[in-house]
């Protein structure tokens, strides 16, 4: 496979992909983000009409330096937020608008500072500043407009303007969470999960998944599930301040109707050196209680259902922990990684020589009575970027099938879908007479993603929540797109890579798996 095609449809995808995101959101999000994208795309474009690799190695380059880097910094911005660390979080903000200047982020560190002079007790200092910003136009009108109305806990009024001026305030990914949040601080709580049951399929697709479930921890802590908020707090939220999850905790125990304990818990938090979160503490006292969902009504319906979608994304999300327990993974990826060190000290990794030598793919070989090399071939590769690319798909599949299916039975299907697809090769594809040799574990890592199939059909046909018919799209997606590049590159093996995938399938459906079936848990 050639690197330079690779970096090609590198690029050209990481625009597409960014512009079908970014484009329907563009309001709200403001052309300036998409600017680098722009440029990498022209850039790539070039290299391609002048058939000039070098335009493509100077695109990546920038790829790397102005968008890579800003995704990267945002994260640590979006962390310390959450943190209410807004002092490191205005340093993130000045780093990325040094980086991309046209994407607002040097308006992100006014509206920051704002609220680290409300942190510290200054709230006019605060106020001003949002109120400057509030004369300008677009997104960043939107920003300080509504972080105003959350500094002074006007929230009738947030939720007035949205009413009377929806083209100035959209619904957005952006904006759902405060005005969730501002019908339920009203005590409307039927009209939050209504909120919420109208954009639940944007919501659904929120990423980063902490964006998803900051929306989620207001609904059930507005509505009294306090169950499902300390799952949110102990989970993907355990980065929030402890200070900040005893303000939710203690809200979620006030609307289950503990209002003796919660007061007992607000107090506490009256003393917090934070004065914003002094301030939301003490409006929580002065507040009277909303009233309660009935059990049967509609609502909690929609709350039951939001629940069930939670808990199957903790099986379902592959998170960074996940891998560090994927010991078989890790087996796995240690092999490879020694059989391409064996590959560079015995002649190099594109040597064809050295790769039968070490047990490649062969046709003759095979046919005539070398069955063994339809094993040891998954665990080599052409080359460092055929490995990479192989190693990444398995750092990135093979957690959640491991988890899903256990050790043993995870190697097994691993192992049945790489020998299979070689098998595959040799019966349909190469044939005895055939000169060529194949490499690769392409066929098992294609096996994980039919075996992640699977396991995601069966989960969305036990439960039927909408994550999983959603992540099991993606995985046909994956699959189309595989084929559609097998169709542009002689090199790869179709028929490697789909009976691959066929075979995880079949393999994964007839295993016992360990995911758990939420409608009897």
């Amino acid at each position: 496979m050639d690197k330079d095609t690779v970096i090609f449809w590198f690029l050209i995808a990481n625009c597409l992909g960014t512009f079908f995101v970014v484009l329907p959101r563009l309001r709200t999000i403001g052309w300036g983000n998409l600017a680098p994208f722009g440029i990498l795309l022209l850039l790539t474009v070039i290299g391609r009409w002048l058939n000039q690799p070098g335009y493509y190695y100077a695109a990546l380059i920038f790829w790397a330096i102005f968008i890579l880097c800003p995704g990267l910094l945002a994260r640590f911005y979006f962390r310390c937020s959450l943190q209410q660390d807004y002092k490191m979080a205005r340093r993130w903000a000045r780093l990325i608008s040094w980086l991309n200047p046209l994407s607002g982020w040097r308006d992100q560190l006014e509206i920051i500072h704002a609220w680290e002079l409300a942190q510290q007790g200054d709230m006019d200092g605060a106020k001003a500043i949002f109120t400057r910003y509030m004369e300008a136009n677009g997104s960043v009108a939107l920003v300080a407009k509504t972080q105003y109305y959350r500094l002074t806990g006007n929230w009738q009024e947030m939720l007035q303007w949205q009413q009377e001026s929806p083209g100035q305030f959209p619904i957005s990914p952006q904006t759902i969470g405060l005005l969730l949040r501002a019908k339920g601080e009203i005590g409307d709580i039927t009209g939050m999960v209504t909120l919420y049951k109208q954009h639940q399929s944007m919501i659904q697709k929120m990423i980063p998944v902490m964006a998803k479930d900051l929306v989620r921890l207001q609904l059930f802590a507005f509505s009294g599930r306090t169950n499902e908020v300390t799952h949110l707090l102990e989970g993907t939220l355990a980065i929030l301040s402890p200070a900040v999850k005893d303000f939710w905790r203690a809200t979620a125990t006030q609307t289950a109707g503990q209002t003796e304990t919660a007061r007992r818990q607000f107090e506490l938090l009256l003393s917090s050196p934070d004065a914003t979160l002094q301030l939301a503490a003490q409006r929580r006292l002065e507040a009277p209680p909303a009233l309660p969902l009935l059990p049967d009504s509609a609502e909690t319906a929609v709350l039951i259902a939001a629940a069930k979608e939670q808990m199957d994304e903790i099986q379902l999300e592959v998170r960074q922990p996940l891998f560090r327990q994927a010991r078989a993974t890790q087996i796995l990826i240690g092999l490879n990684l020694l059989m391409f060190v064996f590959e560079i000290f015995g002649g190099g990794s594109e040597d064809g020589e050295t790769l039968f030598q070490l047990g490649a793919l062969y046709g003759p070989a095979v046919w005539h009575g070398q069955w063994w090399r339809l094993f040891t071939a998954i665990f080599l590769h052409l080359g460092w970027l055929h490995l990479t690319m192989n190693m990444l798909g398995l750092v990135i599949l093979g957690p959640f099938m491991e988890s899903a299916l256990g050790f043993t039975r995870y190697l097994y299907l691993y192992l049945c879908a790489g020998i299979g697809s070689m098998a595959a090769v040799i019966a349909w594809g190469s044939g005895p007479a055939a000169e060529t040799i194949t490499v690769g574990a392409s066929g098992s890592i294609m096996g994980l993603v039919g075996g992640t199939g699977a396991m995601l059909l069966r989960v969305w046909q036990r439960n039927h929540t909408g994550i999983a018919k959603r992540k099991l799209a993606n995985v046909i997606l994956i699959v189309v797109l595989q084929f559609g590049f097998d169709l542009m590159n002689p090199q790869s093996s179709m028929i490697g890579h789909l009976s691959g995938a066929w075979i995880g399938f079949l393999v994964a459906l007839s295993l016992k798996e360990r995911l758990i079936n939420r409608n009897q848990a």
